[in-house]
């Protein structure tokens, strides 16, 4: 998978703060909910490409903001509910504050969860950790949707075999809802699209982070890498 490569790319960047649901959530809902909930990936196999252990990525390995964070010459953003008060007000490159189950509307996470950092919540954090002026902040929309359809349309090309069966087993020993605690998914998972049939693999993760670095036609109106340079 050369054509994925991002070995070619690096930017130094100071700070990257992160905003989102359980996409991307990489150990706040771990931190609120304990380790046996599946919305906060606090169990194995979740983290099995992760040094084998459980990080807080509903995935089995890295999510596509640790691969942008790379890119930027940064650490992964730590969650928000893993730190400090202390170490929340001394934040300097940046910071995780994305939550499974959060939405847009306050009452998204209700119907999972109660303790979910929503979305006002998150930007509230924000507001709390910089007070700088973002007057001058630029925006650029990625296409998620459009990088799922691309592969659904052409799997092969991106090196995957399967895109529509999770990797992991559920309690009902199907594949339709979310991982099973310890039961070992399955061994082609840089080939699969999803790791529980609502979250991406590793693979799919390095994908869309790929892609929006990159890509225009997916990122717009500049890709990642050229609004890092900005």
């Amino acid at each position: 998978m050369k054509h994925l490569s991002l070995i070619d790319i690096k930017i130094d960047l100071p700070a990257i703060y992160v905003f989102s649901d359980s996409f991307v959530d990489n150990g706040n809902n771990k931190a609120i909910l304990g380790n046996k909930d599946a919305i906060g990936g606090g169990y194995l196999p979740f983290g099995i490409d992760f040094d084998g252990k459980p990080t807080g990525r509903v995935t089995n390995g890295r999510i596509g903001v640790d691969f942008i964070a790379t890119v930027a010459g940064l650490p992964y953003p730590p969650p928000i509910m893993g730190m400090s008060k202390i170490d929340r007000k001394r934040i300097q490159i940046g910071v995780n504050y994305a939550s499974g189950s959060s939405g847009l509307l306050p009452q998204n996470g209700l119907f999972l969860h109660k303790n979910v950092i929503n979305f006002f919540q998150q930007v509230d954090l924000f507001e709390n950790t910089t007070m700088e002026d973002l007057k001058s902040s630029k925006f650029v929309l990625g296409d998620i949707y459009k990088v799922f359809q691309d592969v659904f349309e052409m799997p092969e090309s991106y090196g995957f075999k399967d895109v529509n069966t999770s990797c992991c087993i559920d309690n009902n020993g199907t594949k339709i809802q979310v991982c099973a605690l310890n039961i070992a998914p399955c061994k082609d998972r840089k080939t699969r699209v999803f790791f529980d049939p609502f979250h991406p693999s590793e693979t799919m993760h390095f994908l869309w982070a790929r892609r929006f670095l990159k890509d225009s036609s997916v990122c717009s109106p500049i890709n990642l890498i050229q609004l890092m340079q900005a």
